[in-house]
């Protein structure tokens, strides 16, 4: 009896690098690895509002 192949791996995350850049969590990649080996986007960075609150150098609103 013959068997079909395994299936193939989940392909890597692509990440931005532009939103990666800076980013001290991932180092600039945009993807990390987790404890459980899996490859996925980096949480800090790459999430649709990660760019909104991850830029460190615009001071809080209301701390003027």
């Amino acid at each position: 009896m013959t068997y079909g192949a395994m299936a193939a791996p989940d392909s890597n995350p692509r990440a931005n690098t532009a939103l990666a850049a800076g980013c001290e969590l991932c180092y600039g990649w945009g993807s990390v690895i987790t404890f459980q080996g899996r490859h996925e986007q980096c949480q800090a960075c790459q999430s649709p509002t990660a760019h909104e609150c991850h830029d460190s150098s615009t001071p809080p609103s209301g701390t003027e």
